[in-house]
């Protein structure tokens, strides 16, 4: 993946990502803009140097265009244990020898090109493809490796006092919990996590949750 994030307004959700389509609303009627996709979305997702395809569930540019040209409201794409879509921070980008928007390197052939493998800290914290499915290297790069879980429900308490508790439950284990008060107002940041090494991230009404497990 490249280093540069994808200047698109994308929106992450269980189904994959959305990538909304250009419009324009003028007098009650929608214009279709033609979209300018260059610097902002990559011509191939092939990894310039090992041809492997980062991201075989998502387009290239010129058939983005294309998908534009039809879909009205947006372009669904979709990652999977097979993608590699990333963003490093600029430094560890130019290390390798990279231009910004200068195409897209799988894992494996970026840490060749820098001399070590990388670590949590080389990776933007705000790449909005965090939280989406990935390799197994690319979830090890982050801090963190995708839990082997068989089974993964969500359970929601009466309320009590006010106050909700979910819990995400892996294998028929409490992992974490989100508190909420009346009107559905978090009580707490985010997941709290109940078992050692266990992280749960993502809010549940939006989507299937992230499952992680440091070691």
């Amino acid at each position: 993946m490249k280093e540069q994030q994808l200047g698109l307004n994308l929106k992450i959700g269980e189904a994959g990502v959305l990538v909304p389509g250009p419009s324009n609303h003028d007098a009650g009627n929608i214009k279709k803009e033609k979209p300018d996709l260059s610097g902002k979305y990559p011509e191939s997702w092939a990894c310039v140097d090992c041809g492997i395809n980062t991201a075989p569930g998502m387009f290239g540019r010129e058939q983005m265009k294309q998908a534009f040209a039809l879909a009205l409201k947006g372009v669904k794409q979709a990652t999977d244990e097979h993608s590699e879509v990333y963003t490093v921070k600029a430094a560890i980008w130019k290390a390798a020898g990279m231009k910004p928007h200068g195409g897209c390197l799988c894992v494996g052939c970026l840490e060749r090109r820098i001399g070590r493998i990388l670590t949590p800290n080389d990776f933007k914290q705000n790449d909005p493809f965090r939280l989406t499915p990935s390799t197994e290297r690319l979830q090890a790069r982050r801090g963190r490796l995708l839990a082997k879980i068989k089974e993964f429900r969500i359970v929601v308490e009466p309320t009590v006092n006010g106050k909700q508790k979910v819990f995400a439950v892996a294998d028929g284990v409490r992992i974490a919990r989100r508190t909420y008060l009346k009107g559905g107002v978090l009580l707490e940041p985010g997941w709290v996590s109940l078992e050692p090494g266990w992280k749960v991230q993502g809010d549940p009404e939006q989507g299937k949750p992230v499952v992680s497990y440091q070691l």
